[in-house]
C-alpha cells in the first residue's frame, strides 16, 4: 500500500471475505470475482479537486475545460403506474383519470395524460442535455449506447430508449451510429481502436477568433434609482373586505377569459358555467364557504352587467387591434422602478390607443356622479402611470378609462404627455 487511502480500500475487502465466510460455506472463484467487482474504491478526501463528479443538475452554473457525460443511452427507471393521472387547465378545471381495474382495458383519458407527461419528460431531458453539454469549455464527450441484432451479414442498429438523453441527439447520431454498424457487418468483435472506427463529428466553435462585443445601446441610468415599488402602493384599498378583494380578482380573470376567447363565442345568458369557474377561483382563493354564494352572485352579477351593457361589450370585443388583457410592464419614473398589470388596451379603428382598468367597486344610493367623479381622481395617476410606460413603446394618442362592472358605468379621459 502506497497511502491512506489503500489502507481504507484494503479494509473494505477484507470487509467483504468477512461477510462471505458468515454464510459458514465457502465461496467460488466465480462468486468471489462477482463480490469483487461490485466493490468502489473510497474517495480520497485529500486529493486535489480535479476530477468532479456530479449529477446535471448539481453542474448548473458550473463550467469546467473538460466534460464527460456517460450513460446517455439509459433510459430512466420506469414509474410505477399512478393511482391517479391529473391535468389542471387554464381555466381552473381539473381533468381526472384513475388507473384501470385489474383485468380491464387502459382507460383512454389515463392513456392521453400519460402521453402528456411523456412529452414533458422529453422536453425535460433535452433541457438537462443542454445543461450538460454547455458546461464544457474546450472538450466535451458523450458517451452513449444502443442496442442492435446481428442479421446474418447485417447488423440492424435499434433506437434509443425513448425517454433517453441520446434519444435526444438521435436525429443528428443516427448516421454515425450506422456508419458504425455497417463496418462491423459479419463481425460480433469490437475494432481495436473504437475512435477510429466512428467518424469523428466536427465541432465547430460559434464565434470567430476575433469576435467582439457590439456597442451596446444606450443604456438608463440606474444609479440614483431607488427601490423597485408598483404604481398600485399609491392606491389605499383599506376599504376593500377581504371577500371584496377575492371578488375583484376573480372578476377580472372572468373577464380576461372572454375577451380572449371572444365575446361572440361565450354563451353569455347562461351564467351556471361563470358561476361553477367562480366556486373554483374563490375556494382556491381561501374564502370561507359561508362567504362563498354572497361573492359569486356579486361576481354574475359584474359579468351579466358587462355582458348586456353597450360599453361592455366594446371593452370586451375581438375586433380591436392590438388587443392584451393583464399586461405586464414596467418604466422607470421619477427614479423608481415601476411595474405595473394594465387589466385592459387596445388601439381602436380610429388608431387611439386605450388603456382601461376595471374596479368591481359599487355604490347603493344617489349621488353616483359624485362617486364615479371620486374614483376618478383616486385612480388617474394610477392609468397615467400605465399610459407613461405604454409612450415609451410606441407614439399615438392615448385615452384612458375606468370601468365599473358591477355599475355598468364609465369614465374616460385624455393622457396628455
Amino acid at each position: 500500500v502506497n497511502s491512506e487511502n489503500d489502507l481504507d480500500d484494503a479494509e473494505v475487502y477484507f470487509q467483504l471475505l468477512e461477510k462471505l465466510d458468515k454464510t459458514n460455506r465457502e465461496p467460488d472463484a466465480y462468486e468471489l470475482g462477482k463480490q469483487i467487482e461490485q466493490l468502489f474504491a473510497l474517495p480520497d478526501v485529500k486529493a486535489d479537486a480535479s476530477i468532479q463528479i456530479m449529477t446535471i443538475h448539481k453542474s448548473k452554473g458550473l463550467e469546467f475545460d473538460t466534460v464527460i457525460v456517460p450513460g446517455l443511452g439509459r433510459g430512466p427507471r420506469s414509474d410505477d403506474t399512478r393511482l391517479l393521472n391529473w391535468l389542471e387547465t387554464n381555466e381552473g378545471d381539473l381533468l381526472l383519470a384513475p388507473i384501470h381495474a385489474q383485468g380491464e382495458s387502459k382507460n383512454p383519458m389515463a392513456s392521453y395524460l400519460q402521453q402528456l407527461e411523456n412529452v414533458k419528460q422529453r422536453h425535460e431531458n433535452s433541457r438537462l442535455l443542454y445543461v450538460a453539454t454547455t458546461r464544457a469549455k474546450q472538450y466535451l464527450h458523450l458517451l452513449g449506447h444502443v442496442n442492435g441484432k446481428l442479421h446474418e451479414n447485417d447488423f440492424e442498429i435499434r433506437k434509443p430508449q425513448e425517454n433517453s438523453l441520446l434519444a435526444c441527439l438521435w436525429p443528428v447520431l443516427e448516421e454515425h451510429y450506422q456508419s458504425f454498424a455497417q463496418n462491423q457487418t459479419g463481425s460480433t468483435q469490437p475494432p481495436e481502436n473504437t475512435s477510429q472506427a466512428i467518424q469523428r463529428i466536427s465541432i465547430k466553435n460559434r464565434l470567430v477568433s476575433n469576435w467582439s462585443l457590439p456597442a451596446p445601446p444606450q443604456a438608463v441610468r440606474f444609479a440614483d434609482v431607488e427601490a423597485e415599488t408598483t404604481i398600485e402602493t399609491t392606491v389605499e384599498f383599506d376599504w376593500a373586505s377581504e371577500t371584496a378583494r377575492h371578488v375583484g380578482t376573480v372578476v377580472h380573470r372572468l373577464l380576461q377569459h372572454t375577451a380572449e376567447h371572444g365575446l361572440e363565442q361565450s354563451n353569455l345568458n347562461d351564467m351556471s358555467r361563470f358561476e361553477q369557474l367562480s366556486h373554483t377561483m374563490l375556494v382556491r382563493l381561501g374564502l370561507p364557504v359561508n362567504h362563498l354564494k354572497t361573492a359569486i352572485e356579486q361576481i354574475c352579477t359584474a359579468l351579466q352587467t358587462t355582458f348586456n351593457d353597450k360599453r361592455g361589450q366594446w371593452i370586451l370585443s375581438a375586433d380591436h387591434s392590438e388587443a392584451a388583457c393583464e399586461l405586464a410592464v414596467s418604466c422607470v419614473r421619477n427614479k423608481k422602478i415601476q411595474h405595473m398589470i394594465i387589466d385592459r388596451t387596445f388601439v381602436d379603428e380610429q388608431g387611439t390607443r386605450w388603456i382601461i382598468d376595471y374596479k368591481t367597486g359599487s355604490h347603493s344610493g344617489s349621488g353616483i356622479k359624485e362617486f364615479l367623479d371620486r374614483e376618478q381622481d383616486r385612480y388617474r395617476r394610477q392609468l397615467e402611470g400605465y399610459a407613461h410606460a405604454i409612450s415609451k413603446m410606441e407614439q399615438r394618442q392615448v385615452r384612458l378609462g375606468l370601468y365599473f362592472p358591477v355599475l355598468g358605468e364609465w369614465r374616460e379621459w385624455p393622457y396628455q404627455l
